[in-house]
C-alpha cells in the first residue's frame, strides 16, 4: 500500500537563504533529512480530521 507513497523520493534541498531556512551546520555541511515528508501520502489516516479529533 505505501509503494508509491513518495517516502522514498529524494528531491533536492535549495536554501534561499530566507530566515526560517535550513542552513547546513559545519563541518559536514548536509542537506536536511526528509524535507519532502510534508507531502508523503498518509499511510494511516485518510485525513488530518482524523488525528484532531
Amino acid at each position: 500500500m505505501r509503494a508509491h507513497d513518495g517516502a522514498d523520493a529524494t528531491p533536492p534541498y535549495t536554501t534561499t537563504g530566507k530566515p526560517g531556512d535550513y542552513l547546513p551546520p559545519h563541518p559536514d555541511f548536509k542537506a536536511p533529512e526528509f524535507p519532502h515528508w510534508g507531502n508523503v501520502t498518509p499511510f494511516l489516516l485518510h485525513t488530518g480530521h482524523q488525528f484532531r479529533g
